[in-house]
């Protein structure tokens, strides 16, 4: 596919997620694919062969950056990124979505950019990193994949005390960066709640604690 049917495609997965999310999507319901490609196009995505980068808005507080450069540039991303939080206070999310993946360090490099904005403003901006690859299918809707449910702490205490178990760390866990997690925005500390089919009592139920 080429790069303009991968992001109409990531942006609609990503419809999904943020609806499984409970998101506003007042905004992002108005975006037809003829306008995000002229979104992209504007950003002069067309004008050189190593691709570009270019902003949506997503609703209130939210941006969707789409990095399709098939080379990271920490630079060129930092100006990029200040010119969001410093210009636009009521950002707080920002969602970057890379062509390629980004290696770790990259990765922590952009965590920090945002931290050190958030330490100089006194502001709680938070940031999302998904590889475009991983956006080109809802992995929640594939058959090997079981349900996963987000547990309200009463529920979840309810759990541990039906079971005697005295920490949520003693529970198995799931990690963040679980594709499933990540979709979902799982967060160090929440209990989630797995329901599988099953052959023999048609549903089971299992437990997982988040780290």
């Amino acid at each position: 596919m080429s790069d303009l049917d991968n992001i109409l495609t990531s942006f609609r997965i990503l419809h999904e997620m943020f609806a499984d999310r409970g998101y506003d999507l007042t905004t992002m319901n108005t975006y037809s694919d003829k306008e995000i490609e002229v979104i992209k196009d504007a950003s002069g995505y067309d004008k050189g062969s190593n691709g570009s980068i270019f902003q949506i808005r997503m609703n209130s507080n939210m941006k969707l950056i789409y990095h399709m450069k098939s080379k990271y540039m920490k630079g060129e991303l930092q100006k990029f990124l200040n010119s969001i939080v410093i210009e636009e206070d009521e950002i707080t999310h920002v969602l970057l979505v890379f062509k390629e993946k980004i290696n770790s360090n990259n990765e922590k490099n952009i965590k920090s950019l945002i931290a050190q904005y958030n330490d100089k403003q006194g502001t709680n901006v938070k940031v999302e990193m998904f590889d475009i690859r991983n956006l080109l299918f809802n992995i929640t809707k594939h058959s090997y994949v079981p349900k996963h449910v987000l547990m309200a702490k009463e529920e979840a205490q309810e759990i541990l005390d039906k079971y005697s178990i005295k920490n949520k760390t003693q529970m198995p866990i799931i990690y963040r960066t679980d594709p499933v997690a990540k979709y979902y925005d799982f967060k160090a500390g929440d209990m989630v709640r797995i329901h599988r089919a099953s052959t023999a009592i048609g549903e089971s139920i299992t437990y997982r604690y988040c780290v």
